[in-house]
Formats: structure tokens, C-alpha cells, sequence
């Protein structure tokens, strides 16, 4: 049921889902099979070519077979080889796990896009072929200055997502950025090919390469490292001669066959970091979110279980959407990227030490032991895989990382992203586990009496604060007061909680806190009744907020007027 049924009857949708990749059409057909009201807006029109390996991992591949969707003319791929540097060879095996297969499908990304968006369109999906200007809460602004309107909007609109820059979920100097070009070369390949290259002697190249299967002919690709800088995206056009030539040195491609044709190139995020995956009532998916493998560049299955992931949150919670599909993603995504995006970064600008790694990787007497717990790991399947040594193993890859990354930036900017206090909430003092949900169901009065809940507030950010009128702090009310009116179609609400506990300083009648709020301040702001923020009659909603740490790690009782709290 949803949550915003009066909102619902005023806009033109329940979801308006920007961009028609595999992310955005995924959550809009699983929108449209629960009963919602979708569109789906993409200026492109079905089939365009994008850069990219066509490879769909194996989560990805069982994603697809839950939701009853096949892939006509796909082909499978099991094993995978990493070459290094000097033309050594490791194959990395394919193994299933208990929720996974041990396989991969290909397929080029054009055929795949059209596949699922007719899906979508077959399920109820309404094709809006326009472009997004501006998004801005629950309205989308399409070219022509034309609008349409929405109780949520999913951006799937790309690595430079303009949902996510109108939404300010994304600070581009801190996103680790990578960009990919990629081609087709009329040759036949057995197996995907990684390839650890050496662009200058004792100089590894900051990517990655690949030569990947394809039923009309190989793909193959080179992606490169840029850190926070988005300036030397160039290297990738500029070496990819020269790295199809090393391809041909080591006997992995004919001569002949060594220039690609159909060049196309695009903009990578790698790993989450700089991006919040969603506030309010915008939700990013796929590479909008961040969600690329920061080891090898895979982005398909990530893009598709996040695009479901976010069209389950808005059918299921859609009053807390946001907080739940950003906690799916810190479940999924959060602790593994934690440790690899670090590991990223720290080797990006590093050219010899990626020269050094890929070489001892890669060496005879290392790879044989090593290979199957990397082929886990690097393709974060830890989670799922069947038991082992190699899963022990990897397990174990990933504690040294978290110890070898304690402390660092990244993630620390990671967890700045992710995390969402609210619903963190501890057992402590005994009052057991809270969640959001329970925060915004719990019953309250407005003003003057009339029942409701935070969750009639639409799914919006809330920054609750106890407010006073007779208290030294009380012109903070002006500041509260610009806030709301500067973000509150943005998915923003303040709302006050008067309160007499300190210093005796709110003890007037509701009719009295009204009139001298909108008086002297111009207050527009929701106002409720008037409760007791500490003590034994403290209400259920502060007896929830106040387990959670504040900027100076104080839990427990409020301390004094205007103390504010963020849920979002």
C-alpha cells in the first residue's frame, strides 16, 4: 500500500525513472509488475550502443532468471584469463556459488538495453522520449520546459547523472572517476581475457584491458584509473593502438585484426565514493550510484541489482525508500568497496607498484595458488560462494584489507555517504531496537491536536528540533524558517517539537506558540504538540533519536533548546 496516497492522486506518477540502461529499465518493469505508475525518460531511442565489455556477471545472470527474463542470443562464459604484463597467463575458474552460477552471459550492450526496456514498456511502462533539464524532488523538468511529476524519482541517467547533480547526492571532487573505450575486432575468442599491461618499461598502465567474446566478433576495450581528476581521460584513446599491439605481441590477437572499429568511450565511477546512493525522494541506481567494480570495471550486475533493489524500497517502505535502499546498498556493496576503492586510489598513481603487483600475480610459481580465491575476491562473489578454502581465503583478503585501510580518507568519505544514523539505531539504556520505520509511524499531535505521524510528511528529510520561545536560542527560529522555505519542494522539512523542560521557557498554549512563531518570525513550518524530550513521560520519538551519537559522540538526554536531528 502506498504511504503517499494523497500526493499520488496530485502527480502525474507514483515514479518517474530518468534513463533506459539496464539499471533504469530493470526497476521500472519490477515497478510496473507491482502495480506503479511509471515512466521512463530517455531522449535516446532504443538500441543505442554504448561503451562496454557486454559481459553480465553472474549475480547479475541469476537476477535475470528470477525475474523470468531471458536473453535471446547470449552467449556463455565460464573461466576467465588474466595475461600479465610479459604475456604470462592465469586462468581464473568459474565456479557456482550457492545464489549465483558459475557463468556469465554476453551480449551487446544495444541488444541487451532493447530487450529489457521493451520488457518494461511491455509491463506498463510509459516511454517518455525526452531530455532531462533538471530534477528537482519529485518534479523532472524535460526539454521544451515541459514538466512531469512524481512521488519518486530513480536517476539511472550514467556516471555524469544529472539527477544526482539536481539532488546534490554527488560532489564530483571526490568520485574516483575511470573512463573505458571500447571496440569490435573481427576475431574469435575463447575465453574473456584481462590484460595487466605495461605501457613504459617498469611502468604499469593505471587500468585495465580486455578482450572479451562476442557473437559478432571480439570486444575488446581499454579503461584507465583517473583518481579524483577527470583530465587525462585521453590516455585510453591515445594507448588503445598500443595496446591492441601488445595484445598481438603476446599471441592473444592476429595482427591484422588489431584496430578496433565502432569506437565508442564513457565515464566511469568507480566504487561508490562521492555519491549518496539516495535522499528524499531520489534514489540513484547503477552508474548514477557509483556501482563499478573498482578492480575490473564490471557494472552490468551491479546496475541491475540496484535497479530492482530501489523499485523494492519505493514499493515496499515508501515512506522511508531512501534510508532503505541506501542501507541495501551499504549491505551489498559498502564493506567490500570499503576496502577496494582504497586499494584503487592507492595504486592509480602508483605506475611501478602496479608493474611490480601485476608481475608477482602473475607468476608461475604464485598464480596456480592464488586463482581461484582472486577470481572470488576480485569479483566480489564472497558472499554466496560455495564453501571452501578459496571463500576462507578471500574472507580473509578482505580482513587485511580492512586493517590495511583503517583510517584512510576514502573511507571514511565512503561511510560519510552511506551512513544513515537512523537507522542505526543500538540497544542501549533498554529500550531496545528502533528503526526509522517505527520513528515515523509512532503517533503525534499537531499543534492544536489533530492526530498524525512523521510519515505524513511524504517520504521527505526531516530535521527535527525541540524548540523554546522564551530562550536565548530562540532567533535560531529565523535560520530554521530560510531552510524550509529554501528546500522544502526539494524533499526537505523542518518540523518543531515546543518544549518546556528547560528553563521554563516554552509554557505558553498552543494558540500563544503559534501566534508568537508566526509573528515574529514568519514560521510555515509544521509545529506539534507540546512534548517532554527527556525524563520517564519522554515521547517514543526522542526516546529513538537519542541513541544516536551527535557530532561530539553525546547520546542520551537533550541537553537544551533548538538540538536537531536529521532523518532522512
Amino acid at each position: 500500500m502506498w504511504l503517499w496516497e494523497v500526493s499520488v492522486s496530485k502527480a502525474g506518477y507514483d515514479v518517474i525513472v530518468v534513463g533506459a540502461g539496464p539499471a533504469g529499465s530493470l526497476a521500472a518493469l519490477v515497478l510496473a509488475r507491482g502495480g506503479a505508475r511509471v515512466c521512463l525518460v530517455d531522449k535516446a531511442k532504443p538500441g543505442r550502443d554504448k561503451a562496454c565489455g557486454d559481459l553480465i556477471g553472474p549475480r547479475g545472470v541469476r537476477l535475470l532468471e528470477d525475474l523470468a527474463l531471458s536473453v535471446p542470443g547470449a552467449l556463455t562464459a565460464g573461466d576467465m584469463i588474466v595475461a600479465g604484463p610479459t604475456g604470462r597467463r592465469v586462468l581464473l575458474p568459474a565456479r557456482p556459488g550457492k545464489d549465483y552460477p558459475g557463468h556469465a552471459l554476453v551480449v551487446p550492450r544495444a541488444r541487451f538495453d532493447s530487450m529489457l526496456r521493451g520488457a518494461a514498456f511491455d509491463a506498463g511502462v510509459v516511454d517518455v522520449p525526452a531530455r532531462v533539464v533538471s530534477v528537482d524532488g519529485g518534479r523532472v523538468v524535460l526539454d521544451g520546459a515541459a514538466a512531469i511529476t512524481a512521488d519518486a524519482v530513480i536517476g539511472a541517467d550514467g556516471a555524469t547523472s544529472i539527477t544526482a547533480r539536481c539532488a546534490g547526492l554527488v560532489d564530483p571532487a571526490r568520485v574516483l572517476w575511470g573512463f573505458a573505450i571500447r571496440g569490435y575486432v573481427p576475431a574469435e575468442v575463447a575465453l574473456p581475457v584481462i590484460a595487466l599491461w605495461n605501457d613504459q618499461p617498469r611502468r604499469g598502465f593505471p587500468g585495465y584491458g580486455w578482450l572479451f567474446p562476442g557473437p559478432d566478433g571480439a570486444n575488446l576495450g581499454l579503461g584507465v584509473g583517473l583518481g579524483h581528476s577527470r583530465q587525462h581521460a585521453h590516455r585510453a584513446q591515445q594507448q588503445l593502438w598500443a595496446f591492441c599491439a601488445h595484445l598481438a605481441s603476446i599471441g592473444l590477437l592476429d595482427a591484422e585484426h588489431r584496430i578496433p572499429v565502432r569506437q565508442l568511450g564513457g565515464w566511469l565511477k568507480m566504487g561508490l565514493v562521492g555519491t549518496r546512493p539516495a535522499q528524499g525522494r531520489v534514489l540513484l541506481v547503477g552508474d548514477a550510484a557509483g556501482l563499478v567494480n573498482p578492480l575490473q570495471g564490471e557494472g552490468i550486475a551491479q546496475a541491475l541489482a540496484s535497479g530492482r533493489a530501489a523499485a523494492l524500497a519505493i514499493l515496499d517502505q515508501p515512506g522511508v525508500a531512501a534510508g532503505a535502499y541506501r542501507r541495501w546498498v551499504d549491505d551489498n556493496y559498502g564493506q567490500w568497496t570499503s576496502v577496494t576503492t582504497s586499494l584503487h586510489a592507492g595504486l592509480v598513481r602508483r605506475p611501478r607498484q602496479i608493474a611490480r603487483l601485476a608481475a608477482t600475480l602473475t607468476a608461475p610459481v604464485v598464480a596456480p595458488r592464488i586463482a581461484s580465491t582472486w577470481a572470488i575476491y576480485w569479483n566480489n562473489l564472497a558472499d554466496g560462494a560455495s564453501p571452501g578454502l578459496p571463500v576462507v581465503a578471500a574472507h580473509a583478503v578482505h580482513r587485511v584489507g580492512r586493517i590495511a585501510s583503517a583510517g584512510s580518507r576514502l573511507r571514511h568519505s565512503l561511510r560519510h555517504d552511506l551512513d544513515d544514523d537512523v537507522w542505526r539505531f543500538a540497544a542501549e539504556a533498554g529500550r531496545g531496537k528502533t528503526r526509522c520505520m517505527s520513528i515515523l509511524s509512532e503517533p503525534i499531535h499537531t499543534l492544536h491536536g489533530a492526530e498524525t505521524s512523521l510519515a505524513a510528511f511524504d517520504g521527505k528529510a526531516i530535521l527535527a528540533v525541540n524548540v523554546a520561545s522564551k530562550c536565548g536560542l530562540t532567533p535560531q527560529y529565523n535560520g530554521l524558517e530560510a531552510l524550509h522555505e529554501k528546500y522544502s519542494d526539494r524533499g526537505f522539512t523542518v518540523v518543531g517539537f515546543p518544549c518546556n523542560q528547560f528553563g521554563a521557557q516554552e509554557p505558553g498554549s498552543p494558540e500563544e506558540i503559534e501566534t508568537f512563531c508566526s509573528t515574529n518570525y514568519g514560521v510555515t513550518f509544521p509545529l506539534m504538540e507540546k512534548i517532554d524530550v527527556n525524563g520517564d513521560d519522554r515521547h517514543p520519538i526522542y526516546s529513538a533519536l537519542t541513541v544516536t551519537a551527535d557530532a561530539e559522540g553525546h547520546t542520551g538526554d537533550i541537553r537544551w533548546n533548538f538540538e536537531k536531528f536529521l532523518i532522512a
